[in-house]
């Protein structure tokens, strides 16, 4: 690939910093000024290896002239120059220029998220470098950082895309973004021409970024000009390197130490409370694996010492509330009680002490091939990450409450590919024609061959594929879609039903729309009310106690009583939410669906739904039945005031489970809703099964598609559900 020449937009302060000769002051004079002011053992330490060592001596200034200097406050740029990274930049650009490959390990607060995408801009290796981050926040975040570095307005040499939102012009140089979204452009073949790929914190193992890895991989065997750099604060390299080396492409490996001060590690006495430790000092971390323990154990500290700094901070809490715990820690003498929201890329200055309970929270497929919440034991790797939030500004400590001995707790946690149900990216592989076996080979974490088949069967029974894997009409509709894949299917059945009727996308879509996102959200409202008055259809009104007693009266649907309550919040104050029973969290996540959703079909995101007319409102309840159809439950038995239900459509052993005590329901015989499966203590063998978001189900809306009669979109007319049908008839019997 040729040189590519720098355009005199980009920051010559930068450049010139950067990559003047070794031994010779820079030609530019700001560089040189901002050089000469630093301490002398500084000078030679500000810039990479093969980079620009500025004299020393020549400088003319008297004392006071440079002592005024180093006392200015620092721009951006001169503290970016100051990252310990920047001391290897030339290790780096041989590692990425010279190979396929390069494996970057640099702890957090290194600034590789950062600098690493210059130092490449810098040497013209590719026409594009992406940087592929796990979540969209940073994304956002770090183009506008970096964009500010190169004092360039943000989308032009620098920016940003994601499911969202996008601000990024087609000659932009840098662009952050989130690995799904970059795993939907490749598997499109939307990207074209030399790029450099950054996975940013690879550690993660997101399920997106293995997948994507693997199309790169691909890619790069088919021919195409692709540079491949792995980066995280912690992996273990060795084993990475295992995993790149079979498919013969040379590979560079870059490790960079951290300064780091000692942590002295203890392991408490058996069943001593994690209170005592908490109160022995402040700026203290503690570790829980949810936010009921933290709740209990607040309330003891609080009690035992009420003059101390208690913080809360878990992911359920609203973004302004986790701000705050953070700011407030800042102050310092604190004991902070979380979860692992904040292990990862969190910050959390004055950190002296950590304290962990030894478990997390986890989803996973459980045993029916359901999605399960479960508390297991956190691994070594995650219990040395918890570890590592103090040791940062001093000599911290460590204590490890867990119940399961620590050299007896798994090395590292296993990648979520191997976790996670995979039904969506099972039928994209099918859309796009690639084959199991192809994209097993270029894995670097399998997917589980169980789990595959266990996805085939339930795209059956949604009518996606056909049983000799085809491909439906209703599946290449799904496919593209955004979101988890049976709220894909609700809104791709009712854009089929709109065009049927000649419907505008407000007077039946967008209502659609809206249920999909409160499901995928898992529901928008907590299960109490605070306050003295609650929100609903009918505006503001006395609290009885929860807000299912309010929502909806006919008490048949437990999602349609959410969508309204939705559509009403949309145009009302955040603050607000709390007293009505609104989770924050959920609703913004519904928001995000839902803003997605309209992006991709091409609707106006601020449009809002009409209300429904009874007819329009069966039609949208039909579609959530359909697309959810493998979720059909009937009831086998009542128990006081709990009633029993049991999968009438199944991919694996099909347990009982009772519908959700804050259901508006009153135990129909058959329903479609949401199973979900929760473990209330660690190490408990007996978790709760839950039916969630459950809407009655008619009977003779069942017997109709039993039989094949009851159609209300083309899709039907091919008959993709045959084993679906002769199970509706068995149970009907």
């Amino acid at each position: 690939m040729g040189s590519m020449q720098h355009p005199r937009s980009r920051n010559r302060y930068f450049k010139d910093v950067i990559n003047a000769p070794r031994g010779y002051p820079s030609n530019n004079q700001q560089a040189n000024r901002f050089a000469k002011s630093l301490p002398k053992h500084q000078q030679r330490g500000v810039v990479g290896l093969d980079s620009l060592a500025f004299k020393s001596g020549g400088s003319r200034k008297v004392a006071g002239e440079a002592a005024a200097e180093q006392s200015k406050p620092q721009s951006e740029l001169e503290k970016a120059l100051q990252l310990p990274i920047v001391r290897y930049k030339a290790a780096i650009v041989r590692a990425v220029k010279e190979n396929r490959f390069a494996v970057i390990a640099a702890k957090t607060g290194t600034g590789k998220s950062t600098m690493i995408p210059l130092f490449l801009r810098e040497e013209a290796l590719a026409d594009q470098i992406l940087v592929v981050n796990p979540r969209r926040t940073p994304c956002v975040q770090l183009a506008h950082r970096v964009a500010t570095l190169l004092d360039s307005p943000l989308g032009t040499e620098v920016g940003f895309r994601h499911g969202l939102e996008s601000n990024c012009s087609a000659e932009a140089e840098i662009i952050y973004t989130t690995a799904g979204y970059q795993k939907r452009r490749e598997l499109n073949g939307t990207d074209k021409g030399s790029r450099v790929v950054i996975i940013d914190e690879y550690h993660e193992k997101r399920t997106d970024m293995t997948l994507l890895i693997g199309q790169l991989l691909m890619k790069i065997d088919q021919g195409e000009d692709i540079k491949v750099v792995i980066t995280s604060a912690t992996m273990d390299l060795k084993s990475l390197h295992n995993k790149l080396e079979r498919f013969g492409h040379s590979l560079g490996v870059v490790d960079i130490p951290a300064k780091h001060y000692p942590i002295e590690f203890k392991r408490a006495a058996a069943d001593a409370p994690m209170v005592g430790q908490i109160l022995q000092s402040g700026g203290s971390l503690s570790f829980f694996y949810g936010k009921k323990p933290i709740g209990a154990v607040a309330e003891q500290v609080a009690a035992a010492n009420p003059d101390l700094n208690v913080l809360v901070y878990h992911g359920e809490l609203p973004m302004s509330e986790q701000q705050e715990a953070v700011s407030r820690a800042a102050k310092g003498d604190f004991a902070m009680l979380a979860t692992d929201a904040a292990g990862s890329s969190l910050t959390i200055p004055g950190v002296v002490e950590v304290n962990s309970d030894g478990f997390k929270r986890v989803q996973m497929v459980g045993p029916d091939g359901e999605r399960c919440l479960q508390v297991v034991p956190a691994t070594q790797f995650e219990e040395l990450q918890r570890a590592g939030r103090t040791g940062r500004q001093g000599p911290g400590t460590y204590t490890y409450f867990g119940a399961i001995p620590f050299e007896k707790l798994a090395k590292e946690p296993a990648p979520e590919i191997a976790t996670q149900p995979l039904e969506a990216e099972v039928l994209s592989l099918l859309v796009h024609g690639i084959s199991f076996k192809t994209m097993q080979y270029y894995l670097l974490d399998q997917m589980p061959p169980q789990e595959i088949e266990r996805s085939l069967q339930v795209l059956k029974n949604l009518g996606l594929i056909t049983a000799s894997h085809n491909v439906t009409d209703l599946g290449r509709a799904v496919e593209p879609l955004p979101g988890e894949l049976r709220s894909r299917i609700v809104v791709a059945l009712a854009e089929s039903i709109q065009k049927a009727y000649g419907y505008r996308p407000a007077e039946f879509l967008l209502s659609a729309i809206d249920m999909a996102a409160v499901v995928d959200a898992q529901g928008i409202v907590t299960r109490e009310a605070e306050g003295e008055e609650f929100l609903c259809g009918a505006g503001r009104v006395p609290r009885h106690g929860r807000w299912v007693d309010l929502m909806n009266p006919n008490r048949a649907s437990d999602p349609l009583a959410q969508v309204r309550l939705f559509q009403k919040l949309m145009d009302l104050p955040v603050y607000q939410f709390a007293e009505w029973g609104v989770h924050v969290n959920q609703y913004q996540r519904a928001l995000d669906f839902r803003k997605q959703m309209c992006m991709r079909l091409d609707i106006e995101p601020d449009l809002r739904a009409k209300w429904l007319s009874k007819d329009d409102t069966a039609l949208l309840r039909e579609c959530y039945w359909l697309g959810n159809i493998d979720r059909l439950y009937q009831c086998v038995g009542r128990e006081g005031k709990r009633s029993f239900y049991k999968p009438v459509i199944r991919s694996g052993p099909g347990f009982e489970r009772l519908l959700a005590k804050d259901s508006l329901l009153k135990a129909p015989d058959f329903l479609v809703g949401q199973p979900v499966t929760i473990d209330t203590e660690p190490l408990d063998d007996n978790p709760v099964r839950l039916i969630t978001l459950a809407d009655k189900v008619e009977l003779e809306w069942l017997e109709d598609l039993a039989e094949g009669t009851r159609a209300n979109s083309d899709w039907l007319k091919t008959d993709p559900l045959p084993e679906v049908r002769k199970r509706i008839r068995n149970a009907l019997r």
